[in-house]
């Protein structure tokens, strides 16, 4: 080489040297002191930490499912604050406490339908056994009246 060539040019360190000679194509990329180097090491570990979080989490919602139920199905009318019964198990604490289709829940326990939230606190923090009132509106005649419902096992977990 020129002379002045070598000023220009800079020589590869003995690292360098090594990894074309195990026809590494970009050994910067792979150096620890890369830039590159440092963004993967990053992302590895945000990866890391949202898998382990994402399990985390999932494993302590898959056991998190109703304790106990009133054995009826509903749709959530929260802009009216109620929720419409669609359907009542037949022999269930909702048949036996005479609701039917198209009747409106407008309070659990007296709190008032905003949100799912006080049917959700009924049946994931209540037992098959306790009493719940249910303020009732039947749309035909308009009247409401109060209700009490006793839970029952989900039909999902009675056998086990």
């Amino acid at each position: 080489m020129a002379p002045g060539i070598e000023a220009a040019i800079p020589l590869a360190t003995t690292s360098e040297k090594a990894d074309k000679s195990r026809g590494d194509q970009s050994p910067a990329f792979w150096s620890p002191q890369s830039r590159w180097h440092r963004v993967r090491v990053v992302a590895a570990i945000v990866f890391a930490v949202a898998t382990i979080s994402y399990s985390a989490i999932w494993m302590y919602y898959i056991r998190f499912e109703p304790k106990a139920e009133f054995q009826l199905a509903f749709e959530p009318k929260l802009q009216e604050h109620y929720l419409e019964i669609t359907s009542v198990a037949p022999g269930g604490p909702a048949s036996r406490a005479e609701l039917q289709p198209g009747d409106r829940i407008l309070a659990i326990n007296g709190h008032t339908i905003r949100s799912q939230k006080p049917y959700m606190t009924v049946t994931y923090g209540g037992r098959p056994g306790d009493r719940v009132s249910l303020q009732v509106q039947t749309p035909d005649t308009g009247s409401t009246r109060s209700v009490a419902v006793t839970l029952v096992r989900p039909a999902s977990r009675a056998d086990g």
